[in-house]
Parts: structure tokens; C-alpha cells; sequence
């Protein structure tokens, strides 16, 4: 069952409530700055401050919830310890000089403020799973915007649509309907009037949005498994809220000039000869042209990490050619491994798995444009250096100005 079976569920009245399991009611709180664990009949919940205007929530099933985080987080070290706590007969209140956090007693639903007490968002309903599928609803003004969501067709503003989170090698034309797409960023801006917060949902599992298409007056989120794990990241501006986003998830480097110039691309050239032919067009004709960005087809039988002895038997030679002639080249690279039991990446990689899996996690095979690839391999931090070392020693990018993930 997908997540948006289970949101049309949910507007189902015919579906029985015991069916839907959620939090319940309060019934004690523990504190470990700059952690706040409240616990409650069927589960808990989990706060910590990364600063004064930013906060990470972790609801679970569990009364030790796990906080381990995923890879796509830096090793921030954000912590905040100076917040307060109100004890209410009905609420936990939780300040820090820029927000408060009402943990309601009796179903653990949340309300964020501002420093002046306006309303900033708040559940609708209260966090519920079925199953493996957990689920959040927080409220919305109808007037609001919402930015974001990474790579997604459609507008600028996301209000009104729905989103799923899963990767997918995608041949569709790129219209304003088509998702899921290749990349997945669950992190979007929300906007009302001059006011801004950012919500990053940090789940690896196929997940969902619904920014206001179902009900206009809230937005949901949630995933098929992993748990609910997500960060609140005031801000005064769009500006703010991105850069204590990227605290979290990292920044990238200053890209060189050469990026920005025009990009020649295609699906795809197949060999050196066609190559040449494309750059010395390109010069003859006096078109600029900064790079030339080789698709799959330059690898050895998909192989990432190869290259086509027949089709481009001189890789080195090519290279050095095109740059004397003002090109920087960028290959393509598939997030995967091709499943060949004599492709020395896929045999080491497997071998590597012994630590990187457990029997239940076995690597994911999955098609990957014309081939079948194994994307859990280079999964783990051991993996990926391990996989690294090894491609240093293959003909990839002999000249290469850079490489791009499709």
C-alpha cells in the first residue's frame, strides 16, 4: 500500500479507527540537553534544538526511539541547550528566544509560535501509521506558498500538487505531471505573507507530500517505512531558511566558470569519431561551447567506471584533443553497478557487502536505462571508499573535467 492509498483512507469514513495506531496520550517526559524525549501510551516523541530557530522532531513507536540519522546529513554538530519547559495541565510548552513548541498531553499534536505568539503551523490531526506507513498533517492558510521539493516539473510554486520521493530512471516526456523524477530532495519552503519556514523530512523510503491538493488548508508528509523524522527550520527570508538548511545537509563548492557556459548534450554519442565530428562542428560554425557531456554509450557495455575499447579505443587521446580545442569533457555516471558477475566493480562491491548488509538487506537490482544495476553496493561509507580506491585505478576519466550522475 503506497502512501496515497493510505491518505485516501483517511478521508475514508468507512475505515475502522483501530486501524490507524497513533501516539496517545502523554505520560511523562525526560530531558537530556538539548534533548526532550515525551513519551505516551503507544510510542514517543522526540525534540532536540539545533538552534533557536531550528528543530528536529522524531515520532515513534517506540519508547527509545532511534536518532540515528540518515547519510544524506553532515556530521553538523548543531546542539542548542538554552530553551525552557512549561508544564501545563494540558500542554508541554517549549520556548527558545525565537519559537515555542505546544506539545499537546493528550495526543502529543504539536503547535509552533513565534516569538510574539503567531501561529505558524500546527497538526490537524494526530501523527499516525498503519502498518509501516507513518503519516503527518500540519496546517496551512490557503493564501500560502510552497518552494522546493528539488527536482519536480511544474511552477515555482508547489501549492496545490502532490509529490512522491523515489528515484526513478524516467522516460517519459517532462511534463507538468510527470513523478516521480531522478532525484529526490524532501525539503520544501513554506511562505505566507512575509513569513517562512522550511520543512526537511529525513526518510530514505518511498514517500509523499501533498501540499494542499487534497485539503487546501493543510499539507502532508510521509513515507512507507523508515520513521518520522523531520526538521523545522525558521527564518526570515527564503535566503535564511536555505542556508540553516544547508547546515544540515552540506554546501556545495564554488563551480568553475567553464560550468556555466553552454553545455552540449545528448542521448547519445556513440562513438570517438562522432565526437570529434560534433566539436569540429561546433568551432567551424562558431557556436561557444564549453563542455561536451558524453551519455552512456561511451561505456563498456554500461559499465560504469569503462570505457568502449571499440568505440573509443584512445580515450586519453581524446581527451587531451578536445581540451587543446577549448572543450572540457564531462561523462555521465550511473548510480549503480552493473549486475556482471565478471565486472571486477560488481565482484569487489558484492564482496563488500558483507559488512555493508544484513541477510534482509540484500542490494537492491534495479534497471538503470538499458541495464539491470545493483544501487546498494557502494550504499555504506566502507563501500564507497572501498568502490573509490579501486576506480582510481580505471581508465574513467583520463582528462575529465567532471562527471554527472543521471
Amino acid at each position: 500500500m503506497h502512501c496515497g492509498e493510505i491518505l485516501e483512507q483517511e478521508k475514508d469514513q468507512a475505515v475502522k479507527p483501530h486501524r490507524h495506531k497513533e501516539l496517545g496520550q502523554a505520560t511523562g517526559y525526560s530531558i537530556d540537553e538539548p534533548i526532550l524525549i515525551v513519551r505516551a501510551e503507544n510510542g514517543s516523541m522526540t525534540l532536540k534544538w539545533l538552534s533557536d530557530e531550528m528543530f528536529r522532531v522524531v515520532l515513534s513507536p517506540e519508547q527509545q526511539p532511534c536518532l540515528d540519522s540518515s547519510d544524506a546529513l553532515i556530521e553538523h554538530g548543531l546542539a542548542y541547550a538554552d530553551f525552557s519547559l512549561e508544564e501545563t495541565q494540558t500542554h508541554y510548552r517549549v520556548s527558545s528566544p525565537a519559537l515555542t513548541v505546544e506539545i499537546a498531553r493528550q495526543d502529543l499534536t504539536l503547535k509552533i509560535l513565534d516569538s510574539q505568539g503567531h501561529l505558524k503551523t500546527e497538526n490537524t490531526r494526530p501523527f499516525n501509521w498503519y502498518k509501516k506507513t507513518s503519516m503527518s498533517h500540519f496546517s496551512t492558510p490557503q493564501q500560502a506558498r510552497f518552494y522546493g521539493m528539488g527536482e519536480k516539473t511544474g511552477y515555482l510554486d508547489k501549492k496545490g500538487r502532490k509529490y512522491v520521493m523515489w528515484n526513478t530512471d524516467i522516460f517519459d516526456p517532462h511534463v507538468d505531471t510527470t513523478d516521480p523524477l531522478y532525484l529526490s530532495v524532501p525539503f520544501f519552503i513554506h511562505r505566507h505573507q512575509q513569513s517562512y519556514y522550511g520543512i526537511y523530512f529525513d526518510n530514505y523510503a518511498r514517500s509523499q507530500f501533498d501540499l494542499g491538493r487534497d485539503d487546501p488548508g493543510e499539507y502532508v508528509f510521509g513515507a512507507e517505512g523508515g520513521k518520522m523524522d523531520f526538521y523545522y527550520i525558521g527564518g526570515d527570508s527564503l535566503k535564511s531558511v536555505v542556508s540553516r538548511y544547508s547546515l544540515l545537509t552540506g554546501r556545495a563548492p564554488m563551480p568553475p566558470k567553464w560550468c556555466l557556459g553552454y553545455q552540449q548534450s545528448r542521448y547519445s554519442y556513440r562513438t570517438e569519431d562522432e565526437v570529434r565530428e560534433i566539436a569540429t562542428t561546433l568551432r567551424q560554425r562558431n557556436i561557444p561551447c564549453d563542455t561536451l557531456v558524453l551519455d552512456i554509450h561511451y561505456m563498456d557495455g554500461y559499465r560504469v567506471f569503462s570505457w568502449d575499447p571499440d568505440a573509443f579505443p584512445n580515450p586519453e587521446k581524446l581527451m587531451a584533443d578536445l581540451k587543446n580545442d577549448g572543450f572540457n569533457v564531462v561523462t555521465i555516471v550511473d548510480p549503480g553497478v552493473k549486475k556482471d558477475s565478471h565486472y571486477g566493480v560488481y565482484v569487489d562491491g558484492r564482496s563488500m557487502t558483507t559488512t555493508a548488509n544484513t541477510p534482509m538487506a540484500p542490494p537492491i537490482v534495479a534497471r538503470s536505462g538499458p541495464a539491470k544495476v545493483c544501487s546498494r553496493i557502494f550504499r555504506r561509507r566502507k563501500c564507497v571508499n572501498g568502490g573509490a580506491s579501486r576506480c582510481v585505478t580505471l581508465p574513467i576519466g583520463p582528462g575529465c573535467a567532471g562527471s554527472g550522475m543521471t
